[in-house]
């Protein structure tokens, strides 16, 4: 008998995870996790054809979801979704979307997160065409801005001459995929300061070293002559102050020419995302669906739980559920608090005139991803897009213990970020001794096939420390990696079953005693 079902789909470099429940009233509840595509390998919809199949299989009948998570705003996650939710022949009951802020408007520090500041919120409104366009413009002055600066510290740098200067006007930004090629050149630019081999899709969940933290930042803004200063730099003193300083100093130039393409491409990539999540905010107000943007309190785990009476998830600590429960791991009111209070650009470049280390992206999208762990028929299945957990940790101490203890059996893993450089990831599931567990688990991956970055030395060192003796734990993916990315785990990479193929989608079932792997074409 089959009681749970899930399919992971191969979307290259993306997301898309459907899982499905069999209540004990035999009512299926099925809940879409993500349907990002990478742009020029497959058609927006590429997602949305796989999922009749997907039901067929599991009960033979249906065309509905009874939840809908984007779990980040991230192109390669939520641009899927569009199809599925305009095609009127599937019932969608509600959706979550990630509950980022808009970090563009002035706000005192001290106001609670609210509904009204949430950047999804605000796209579903009556204004929410004039919404994206000033959210646009304000991370396209950022990105311009911070361009002019890498053009300055680029002439102490031989490869860095020669830059076009392009600017955002009225007419780029009437159009969104206008505006999204402008942004595009954007990063392509700043990957020119970076290098290509130097950042990656993997690398957007580091965290800035130390030195680089907002609360340093506030002691620095405290500085009366930091008051008296920075604040008011127009663009010509800027540009005055960095070239005096960087003609004395090469490599202050050439590290702090860094710092501002990592800051630059995080702004950009903003942008993007924005673009991304209102397309599918459009969607869902065209069919008047409910949406949601959930997220708990700072180390606080938030229950949920299928009622057959609502035909939804409920919140409830203790209440009985009538089929699967979800507990939300993240992101937490904290963790969108810090993002939306980000300082304004000046506060981040006038940082840079007091240290010369190089600041990483500060994009909030994969912090602030979903982290659930379903659970039904004693299984436990994690959920967690691209989180880096980040939040899992109080900004002193350890983990938190709250959230740790509620981890514990998981059964099926969506391996986070597409097994990438994610250390809190990694180390949250070794705080939780996620290595002692005796129940058999099966950890899924999907990357972009012979992915050059993936997976991760971050990922082969957490398998290293929770692999098991036996057949404990496998590996499932829905894209082959190279095999020096693999070689020191191959022999618990899960056999092929179906098919041998470059890549194929990931079909698993519990029939209420174990878990039987349908569905894997990789093999190594």
């Amino acid at each position: 008998m089959r009681e749970i079902q899930v399919d992971m789909f191969e979307v290259q470099l993306g997301s898309a995870l459907l899982l499905q429940f069999k209540t004990d009233s035999r009512k299926t509840v099925r809940v879409l996790a993500d349907a990002g595509v990478t742009a020029g390998r497959y058609q927006i919809d590429h997602v949305h054809k796989k999922l009749a199949s997907a039901f067929s299989a599991f009960d033979g009948k249906g065309s509905s979801l009874d939840l809908i998570m984007g779990t980040h705003y991230d192109a390669d996650h939520l641009e899927g979704l569009v199809p599925i939710i305009e095609d009127k022949r599937i019932d969608i009951a509600e959706a979550w979307m990630p509950p980022v802020a808009n970090d563009t408007e002035m706000h005192a520090r001290e106001e609670p997160i609210q509904d009204r500041f949430l950047l999804g919120r605000q796209l579903a409104g009556e204004d929410g065409e004039q919404v994206l366009r000033a959210y646009l413009r304000a991370k396209a002055e950022v990105c311009e801005q911070l361009r002019d600066l890498e053009l300055i510290a680029g002439e102490y740098q031989s490869s860095n001459v020669g830059r076009e200067q392009y600017r955002f006007n009225e007419q780029v930004m009437g159009q969104v995929e206008r505006s999204i090629k402008y942004f595009e050149a954007h990063i392509s630019d700043a990957d020119r300061t970076l290098g290509q081999h130097e950042h990656t899709h993997a690398d957007e969940d580091v965290e800035p070293p130390p030195q680089a933290a907002e609360v340093d930042l506030v002691k620095v803004i405290r500085d009366p002559s930091y008051i008296r200063l920075f604040p008011f730099w127009s663009d010509s003193s800027r540009h005055k102050f960095f070239k005096h300083v960087w003609s004395e100093d090469h490599a202050r130039a050439k590290a702090q020419s860094r710092s501002i393409a990592y800051i630059r491409r995080a702004a950009a990539k903003d942008a993007i995302n924005a673009t991304s999540l209102d397309k599918v905010i459009k969607a869902l107000k065209a069919r008047q669906i409910p949406t949601a943007y959930q997220f708990i309190k700072d180390g606080r785990p938030r229950r949920f739980l299928w009622k057959k009476d609502r035909d939804r998830f409920v919140p409830g600590a203790y209440l009985k559920s009538d089929g699967p429960e979800l507990v939300l791991l993240g992101p937490s009111e904290g963790l969108i608090k810090r993002h939306w209070d980000r300082l304004p650009i000046g506060g981040y470049l006038s940082k840079l005139a007091y240290i010369s280390i190089p600041v990483k992206s500060i994009t909030p999208s994969n912090q602030l991803s979903y982290v659930a762990r379903f659970k039904a028929y004693d299984q436990g299945l994690m959920v967690c897009g691209d989180a880096g957990c980040v939040d899992f940790k109080p900004t002193r101490g350890k983990y938190y213990k709250d959230l740790i203890d509620a981890l514990l059996p998981l059964h099926i893993i969506q391996v986070a970020h597409h097994g990438g450089n994610n250390a809190h990831f990694y180390n949250v599931l070794l705080e939780a001794d996620y290595q002692a567990q005796t129940d058999p688990s099966l950890l899924l991956l999907s990357h972009a096939e012979a992915d050059r970055f993936r997976p991760s030395k971050e990922f082969g060192m957490f398998i290293e420390q929770a692999r098991k003796e036996g057949d404990d734990m496998k590996l499932l993916f829905t894209s082959r990696p190279t095999p020096d990315k693999v070689k020191d785990y191959q022999k618990i990479i899960h056999p092929v079953v179906g098919a041998t193929k470059e890549v194929g989608d990931i079909r698993i079932q519990f029939d209420g005693r174990r878990w039987k792997v349908l569905n894997h074409a990789v093999r190594i």
